[in-house]
């Protein structure tokens, strides 16, 4: 029964489906009478949000109520995935069946199947094409092929292969090597970390183990599976992902393992090639050893599709990808964050599961300050976010949205490493934690975390880590520089002395000038006793001197200042705001989205949301009704109806 005076809003996708779907948004309005409807469409037709009014004023006044629905329809699959900042959902869920059967091969593992893969692009665009061999040992005696989505699945030619049912192909037994040639639809404007991949008509990249059938087979003595990829025409693949469409390969040394940064044709990237790869190789120095002797990192055209992260890897794969609008000069270096996943080699219980997107999110500012590239305020501010503090960290199934270890987990890792630093005189750090986690045979749970911190430290430092991980208390993090410099012999600013040596001294291991001065400690430490003021002449010259009043002055804060009319209308990060309107908004001018949530701080402004915290995808879009409502009704009519909050509660409702 529709009232008088009253307002429904009607969702018909879950907050996930809502995130994964990131729909075009398609306003349908109609208006009876008094009543009023406003619907909120996908780019196919399909109904999202269904915002009803009646606009009849009772005795001067409108009567208003509101009744949200939620319909949550929860279909997750995931393929071991590890996502970065910019994250919309990164709910984990159970792997797909693919992603289980195309594990990857250790030395003792014997192989059973060796399938060996040859994607192409056909026109139109929307699809991917495969041909697969498979190679069976001696030994083997059923072999079946799976397909999770068989309505998107065309195939083209069978060898050895007798379809049983839709999407299901099961072996002869007579076929020495069977083939499967097919064709699957793929979206044409996102990729994200549900789906099989996008095809553009220019490119398209594809999520290897999504986009295969999964593999049920029995082999004597052999249970490994071993995936071989190559991409018909231009291109380039790893056994987890590919891109089709031209591409270059740029390659550095860590150690003893190669990285490969694919940057295809169509990448605008933000920061140059040589610029990743200098930041993933401080990071690499600085990071437990990797167990591959090659890693890949592709960059893909952001502004070709939409991306519900910044960046995404792959379990065992030893490859990831991240957006090429990520700037290696970010607060947090996206590029870093997915690199760190790729050096992780656990395995964790549910209650450690934050512990995966806490560390690579901490580390992603971390490193970059070790290697002098992040100033600390920066990082500081980086990792000590209020956002979703009171969340409890080892009950997953309590968080209120999946950003939480993305949030609360780099701030109670800042606390504990400078905690671990602290109590052993700046001798271990959370990288010697890390690296006991990765060397730990079996399951990591908490309790073994735990016992791994109060080794490397004492028992003080892990009694505070249960309060923090275990129950809603957010810790303060140290403002202290020395707390966070990683090993006593380092000099991450450059200034001829020791992390150790600036710690005696009482100056800033990250600045060359800790005294806000233009000496350098070095030369303070001789005539001063660094942190006295002085000038120095080359300092001057590089404009980097005090101002006469012996304040410093950012010089970013003078150009800001300074700006003109014409640098008025500038915009750095093309997010349709320009860096002055950032500035006063406390967005950043350099990241389309300043907090990271999946929504461009252009269109939390149009939406009448915060720019600068997450808003989940239910307070995005009843956000985006409430404006469009107003077009339509009175105010008064939708003063009532739920405000997003910096938490993304929404009526009473939090995203699952």
């Amino acid at each position: 029964m529709f009232r008088r005076g009253e307002v429904r809003v009607v969702c018909s996708r879950s907050v996930q489906g809502l995130h994964e779907h990131k729909p075009t948004f398609r306003r349908i309005s109609n208006r009876f009478g008094t009543r009023s409807q406003t619907v909120l469409a996908d780019e196919n037709g399909t109904t999202l949000i269904v915002v009803s009014a009646d606009t009849t004023a009772v005795s001067g006044r409108v009567r208003r109520s509101v009744v949200v629905f939620l319909t949550v329809v929860v279909v997750a699959q995931s393929a071991g995935l590890g996502v970065g900042v910019g994250v919309v959902n990164a709910r984990p869920s159970s792997p797909a069946p693919t992603a289980a059967l195309q594990q990857s091969v250790t030395e003792s593992t014997a192989i059973g199947v060796e399938q060996r893969i040859t994607l192409s692009d056909p026109d139109p665009a929307g699809r991917v094409a495969a041909a697969v061999t498979y190679h069976l040992a001696s030994e083997t005696t059923a072999l079946e092929l799976r397909f999770p989505d068989n309505e998107s699945l065309s195939v083209t030619e069978s060898e050895g292969f007798d379809r049983v049912e839709p999407g299901v192909y099961r072996w002869d037994r007579e076929t020495a090597r069977p083939s499967l040639s097919f064709e699957r639809a793929v979206s044409e404007t996102t990729l994200d970390h549900y789906s099989t991949g996008v095809d553009t008509g220019s490119w398209a990249a594809v999520d290897v183990r999504r986009f295969t059938p999964s593999i049920r087979g029995r082999t004597a003595g052999a249970t490994g599976v071993s995936t071989n990829v190559t991409v018909e025409g231009p291109g380039y693949a790893t056994s987890v992902f590919a891109f089709l469409g031209s591409v270059d390969v740029y390659e550095r040394s860590v150690g003893d393992e190669r990285v490969r940064l694919v940057v295809p044709e169509a990448a605008s990237m933000v920061s140059d090639p040589a610029a990743v790869l200098d930041s993933v190789e401080s990071a690499g120095s600085r990071l437990p050893e990797s167990e591959y002797e090659t890693t890949h990192l592709f960059a893909i055209p952001a502004s070709s599709v939409r991306t519900t992260a910044g960046g995404l890897s792959f379990d065992g794969g030893a490859t990831a990808w991240v957006r090429d609008d990520a700037s290696v000069d970010a607060a947090s270096n996206i590029w870093v964050h997915e690199y760190v996943h790729l050096r992780q080699s656990y395995r964790a219980t549910e209650e450690m599961r934050w512990f995966r997107e806490a560390s690579a999110e901490y580390y992603a500012s971390y490193l970059p300050l070790q290697s002098g590239d992040l100033a600390f305020q920066r990082f500081r501010a980086a990792v000590s976010a209020d956002t979703y503090a009171d969340a409890v960290l080892s009950t997953p199934a309590n968080w209120s949205s999946p950003l939480v270890p993305y949030r609360k987990g780099p701030r109670v890792l800042a606390s504990l490493d400078a905690s671990i630093h602290e109590s052993t005189d700046g001798e271990q750090t959370l990288t010697t934690v890390f690296e006991r986690v990765n060397a730990h045979e079996g399951r990591i749970d908490y309790e073994t975390f735990r016992g791994i911190v109060a080794n490397v430290s004492d028992e003080s430092v892990a009694a505070d880590l249960d309060r923090y991980v275990r129950t809603t208390a957010a810790p303060p993090v140290s403002d202290r520089p020395t707390h966070y410099t990683q090993h006593p012999g380092d000099d991450p600013d450059d200034d001829g002395l020791t992390n150790a040596e600036e710690q005696a001294a009482g100056t800033n291991p990250f600045v060359a000038d800790a005294d806000v001065d233009a000496d350098a400690d070095a030369d303070t430490t001789s005539s001063t006793d660094g942190r006295q003021s002085g000038t120095n002449e080359s300092a001057i010259q590089n404009g980097d001197a005090t101002d006469g009043d012996d304040a410093s002055v950012d010089s970013s804060t003078e150009d800001d200042a300074d700006a003109d009319a014409g640098r008025s209308r500038v915009d750095s990060d093309g997010d349709g705001l320009t860096d002055a309107t950032e500035r006063e908004r406390g967005t950043d001018p350099e990241r389309p989205d300043t907090d990271g949530d999946g929504y461009d701080d252009d269109r939390e402004v149009a939406a009448n949301t915060d720019p600068t915290r997450p808003t989940d995808a239910l307070s995005f879009w009843v956000a985006r009704v409430v404006t469009a409502v107003k077009s339509l009704v009175p105010l008064s009519t939708v003063e009532s109806l739920p405000r997003a909050t910096a938490r993304g509660e929404v009526g009473g409702v939090t995203r699952a």
